[in-house]
């Protein structure tokens, strides 16, 4: 059973939903026989986001559900969008949702006169410094990370322990490489889990520096033990298979006792591992974002439309309609807007935040108060992660939706689940005007 979950960050107390998903991924982690992905992005709009995935045993679906629904909290408490993918297609797209050059550490590139080692090399120290040369060069970066539960068996310990001995025989082996091995192979036994981590981005320019990065990295921690250094390739494509079903590559083939050693980890590791906070330098970017960016569309867009042909929005106590749309649709609402004032129902849309005021604040005040909400529905507003916040905290309060189709469009991010147990109507139908009249009174 596999289910997923995505979670988009806004400006507002990113470490605040950093630390929810966090928590989240590591009860995923503690399910039996399961695989939990966790994943950070940073697209190269500087936009932050995780996704969280969980490969488990149908037994545990019930536990799982649970756990996942309780996420929209989140987007309730903090500025982010959480999506809930419901059919498979929809799963498979997020999980896919990475870029293209991959690398991964590799256990098989250490090994010495033909003695494979086993290396606890871990990309995660390195994500902060990875998202932050991103951000400056403004390209993707994400960083994915596996967590199977797993417990070795006698055999494997053997193993592991018969390899650090054929080390041994080696002339020459370093002291302090051969003290790591062994104590590698006592590990073993000891862990709960083993961990596989990937790190993607979208162009080959990004993919030298975050090679560079993960290079130093190595150096700084290994070089002294008498590691030789990784190939540190970015393949394109590559690795697709567990990075895109959400499973652990132990799972697809197999891994050697030494693999075993390399990937293997305590429970302190893990949930290390799993308590990722963004660094200071890397919210102030992200911050960063206007007021304009935080409406989806600026001004200067084209399609503005002067104040004489858009209704006053609304500022009293009395009851009103909340207006969600996408600014580049205002040319097409405005005369409906103008059509639901003059039935009598005064509306409220973005253009009646007063100066100073926080968006979300007063977003979420006004979506408080009113006493329905019209969603004018386009591909552009159903893709706007605004739009479906507005839409998905207004049917938690039990606020009736009026959705005013105004082209073909597919509700897609849950929204079609959701909205068809309100009331629909087609903008470009003969009799719309008479189909919006029956609407408004219903619900007035």
């Amino acid at each position: 059973m596999q289910a997923v979950a995505g979670v988009r960050l806004g400006t507002r107390d990113v470490s605040g939903a950093c630390q929810e998903v966090g928590k989240f991924a590591l009860r995923a982690s503690r399910i039996p026989a399961a695989t939990a992905v966790w994943r950070v992005s940073l697209d190269s709009d500087r936009g932050l986001s995780q996704l969280v995935a969980v490969m488990a045993p149908v037994d545990a679906e019930r536990t799982i559900r649970e756990a996942f629904a309780g996420l929209t909290h989140i987007e309730r408490r903090f500025n982010a969008t959480v999506q809930l993918p419901l059919t498979r297609q929809d799963h498979d797209a997020a999980l896919q949702d990475i870029p293209r050059f991959r690398f991964t550490t590799s256990a098989e590139a250490f090994s010495v006169a033909g003695v494979r080692l086993a290396c606890d090399y871990r990309v995660a120290p390195s994500v902060d410094e990875l998202l932050l040369a991103a951000a400056a060069a403004a390209h993707a970066l994400s960083y994915q990370l596996h967590i199977r539960s797993f417990a070795a068996t006698a055999d494997a310990a053997r193993a592991a322990r018969k390899n650090v001995l054929a080390l041994a025989s080696l002339p020459g082996a370093p002291e302090r490489l051969m003290s790591r091995q062994e104590r590698l192979a006592r590990d073993l036994l000891k862990s709960i889990a083993i961990c596989e981590e990937y790190v993607a981005v979208d162009n080959e320019g990004a993919a030298g520096r975050a090679a560079a990065i993960l290079g130093e990295s190595f150096r700084a921690r290994f070089a002294a033990l008498g590691y030789p250094p990784p190939s540190l390739r970015f393949e394109t494509g590559a690795h697709d298979e567990p990075i895109t079903l959400g499973v652990h590559s132990h799972d697809l083939q197999p891994f050697s006792p030494i693999d075993l050693c390399s990937a293997c980890v305590s429970v302190d590791e893990r949930d290390r591992l799993l308590d990722w906070q963004p660094p200071a330098a890397l919210r102030d970017l992200i911050a960063t974002e206007s007021l304009a960016d935080a409406m989806d569309e600026p001004d200067s867009s084209g399609t503005n439309v002067s104040s004489s042909e858009l209704p006053t929005p609304y500022s009293g106590l009395g009851s009103f309609a909340f207006v969600s749309y996408r600014r580049q649709d205002l040319p097409v609402i405005a005369p409906i807007l103008r059509r639901v004032v003059g039935h009598g129902m005064p509306v409220w849309f973005d253009r009646g935040i007063p100066g100073g005021k926080e968006w979300d604040e007063v977003i979420e005040e006004r979506l408080s108060r009113c006493k329905l909400i019209v969603l004018f529905a386009s591909s552009a507003a159903i893709e706007s992660k605004y739009v479906r916040r507005e839409v998905k905290f207004a049917d938690a309060l039990n606020i009736p939706i009026v959705t005013v189709i105004l082209e073909e469009t597919t509700l897609a991010h849950g929204l079609r689940m959701l909205l068809t147990q309100y009331q629909m109507i087609d903008a470009r139908a003969a009799d719309f005007p008479m189909q919006l009249a029956r609407a408004l009174d219903a619900l007035a």
